[in-house]
């Protein structure tokens, strides 16, 4: 099957949302898929395929998540204190 013609449906992302937050692994995510359509050549997806999903949805919820808000925060206390220490102390005049 081309790369192209691999395509993981609506209801098949839902159900691997489902079993990645009951904590099961993406190979047993696959074989509980294929055991739902009846073998893995009706899924019309790959092991591959639900692992690059579930990558890419970890890797948007980093961004847009608690850890991507801590991350841009971090960064802002880190390029504050390189100013402070290559400059001094900030001072603000009012």
């Amino acid at each position: 099957m081309l790369a192209s013609h691999r395509k993981i449906n609506e209801v098949q992302a839902y159900e691997i949302e489902l079993d990645d937050d009951s904590e099961l692994k993406q190979k047993s995510i696959f074989q509980l898929l294929s055991t739902h359509v009846g073998h893995s050549t009706n899924l019309g997806s790959t092991l591959m395929d639900v692992k690059n999903y579930l990558t890419a949805r970890r890797q948007r919820s980093m961004v847009y998540g608690e850890v991507g808000c801590l991350s841009s925060m971090h960064t802002k206390w880190i390029l504050t204190n390189e100013l402070q220490m290559s400059f001094g102390p900030i001072q603000r005049w009012y």
